[in-house]
């Protein structure tokens, strides 16, 4: 199955300044998010889940999680437009990610 990105929601790395409890931040454009949402299937809790994963370039993106949706779905973007992420406002390196554990 090809991967689906969501439209209009990106993830980043916390700003350089960040307290170090904060892992990222999440960028919405409202309306066209909510339109775009609107449109998409749920799985069985009602919900639409994002996977935060990291690109080969370095850089974090959102891709749909398909468990559980139905098997027809073409109603989502299927290039990978949808995972562009805002450039850095700095060159420093990316931190690690680390798991919370709960």
């Amino acid at each position: 199955m090809q991967k689906k990105f969501p439209k209009h929601v990106y993830f980043n790395f916390p700003h350089e300044n960040a307290p170090e409890f904060v892992i990222g931040k999440i960028r919405m454009s409202k309306f066209e998010f909510m339109a775009w949402l609107q449109d998409q299937p749920v799985n069985n809790k009602g919900c639409v889940d994002l996977d935060v994963l990291m690109g080969k370039n370095g850089k974090p993106y959102l891709a749909i999680d398909s468990y559980g949706l139905p098997k027809d779905d073409t109603s989502s973007e299927t290039t990978e437009s949808g995972m562009d992420v805002p450039p850095q406002e700095n060159n420093s390196p990316q931190p690690q990610i680390k798991r919370p554990i709960f």
